[in-house]
């Protein structure tokens, strides 16, 4: 038995001939086929959409072009390989996502008052950077920080964004309070910084 599955319900019998196309070419189907039967095991609504009674001159990207991507991808790839980053009701930002297989789309998304769309970013560092700060204040911006035997100068800060322990989990740091600086370098890099409670500095991320 052979199991196809897309990340978004469709009706197109060519898009799902190009998937099954790929899973038959990597089936073992023995002395041959005789015959095919194919189940829908799980199906969902589709809105309905005026078909286009003539040619359109116009180019318009398709409203299920994402899952129409998605799925080449598994089809080539495998569905392991092919992953997303679904939220998670979470202040800390190692814990706001979880990395799911794509199959895991066809679940229920978490509801929309848990998301919040606040500046965080672009790459986010699986393991914070423990740092060396100077600042001219204590407790104060900084204006100079050293990461891994570099010394980078400080052009520009904003924060700082204080984020609260989770007090139920049972990783000591996350009872931590942490205070987030999102800083500009003199080289123009912005690196997201943070100070924890007990005086230590990391650097957890950096925009792209």
């Amino acid at each position: 038995m052979l199991t196809l599955q897309v990340a978004k319900a469709t009706n197109d019998a060519g898009h799902i001939f190009m998937m099954l196309r790929h899973l038959l070419d990597s089936a073992q189907l023995g002395y041959g086929v005789q015959g095919v039967r194919a189940r829908a095991m799980l199906v969902s609504r589709l809105r309905h959409e005026q078909r286009q009674a003539w040619h359109e001159t116009s180019v318009s990207t398709p409203p299920d072009a994402l899952g129409r991507f998605v799925d080449a991808c598994v089809a080539r790839m495998g569905q392991a390989s092919v992953t997303w980053h679904a939220p998670v009701a979470s202040y800390l930002p190692e814990n706001a996502m979880v990395r799911q297989v794509v199959a895991e789309l066809l679940q229920p998304p978490i509801k929309p008052e848990y998301v919040f769309a606040i500046d965080r970013p672009s790459r986010l560092f699986v393991e914070p950077v423990s740092a060396s700060v100077f600042a001219l204040v204590p407790d104060g911006p900084p204006v100079r920080v050293t990461v891994d035997g570099e010394e980078i100068e400080i052009a520009s800060t904003d924060g700082p964004e204080r984020i609260a322990g989770e007090w139920w989990r049972d990783d000591a740091s996350a009872k931590l309070t942490r205070d987030y600086f999102r800083v500009q370098t003199l080289l123009g890099r912005w690196l997201w910084l943070f100070r924890c409670s007990d005086g230590r500095w990391f650097v957890h991320g950096e925009w792209a």
